[in-house]
């Protein structure tokens, strides 16, 4: 029973975050296609370096110029001593979160240099929302993303809301790469421009991942 109630006080220390990576050319995939990938991403900038998030994803082709994505993605504690009766919240320094993600792409241009528009929307618990504009730009193999993420506190849209003061805008550029045929490697790096009532924040980050 006490190591429940420990469980259940860790999980109001974890704050929600958004998911970085965008791991998808502008290509769709063809109808009933699948694809599988799973990867992390790091994020360095003012001179520190942290595991943002793992994640894993699923694509799935629905039509000729459509296709819709899923992800599970989440920071996990360093350790488990939060488990521990007296555990210590250092497990999780700098916040743990686990949330998902679905988006819809839609290609714009049949052929290369391929263009895409892409619109996803992500909630990580315990109470934050987010919102993927993109567009992407490039081959099967190359790509080049511009996007804006909005996040913050579930119903800082709404107006006058309190939690409005915690919501920001990154706006982000990325690039990336597929390696392989059946089984793929992914890396890809880009930069956020985090803007918020405190000014304006650059921070780089880089992701890699498998797909097949």
């Amino acid at each position: 029973m006490k190591r429940i109630v420990v469980i259940i006080a860790f999980c109001f220390f974890l704050y929600g975050c958004y998911s970085i990576a965008f791991f998808q050319s502008p290509k769709v995939l063809e109808k009933g296609k699948t694809e599988f990938s799973f990867g992390t991403s790091l994020v360095y900038g003012n001179n520190y370096l942290s595991l943002h998030e793992l994640f894993g994803n699923l694509r799935v082709g629905v039509g000729n110029n459509a296709d819709v994505g899923i992800r599970i993605f989440g920071k996990p504690p360093r350790d488990l001593e939060f488990l521990k009766e007296g555990g210590s919240s250092d497990s999780c320094e700098g916040g743990c979160w686990v949330g998902i993600y679905v988006d819809g792409k839609y290609q714009l241009v049949e052929e290369p240099l391929y263009i895409s528009t892409v619109f996803g929307l992500s909630y990580s618990f315990p109470a934050m929302a987010a919102f993927y504009p993109s567009i992407v730009i490039g081959t099967e193999r190359f790509y080049l993303v511009s996007r804006i993420i909005i996040f913050g506190p579930i119903g800082f849209w709404e107006e006058g809301s309190e939690s409005a003061k915690y919501a920001m805008v990154s706006p982000s550029m990325s690039m990336g790469f597929l390696v392989g045929r059946k089984v793929r490697l992914l890396p890809e790096v880009g930069i956020l421009l985090s803007v918020s009532e405190k000014g304006f924040s650059p921070n780089f980050y880089t992701s890699l991942g498998i797909s097949f």
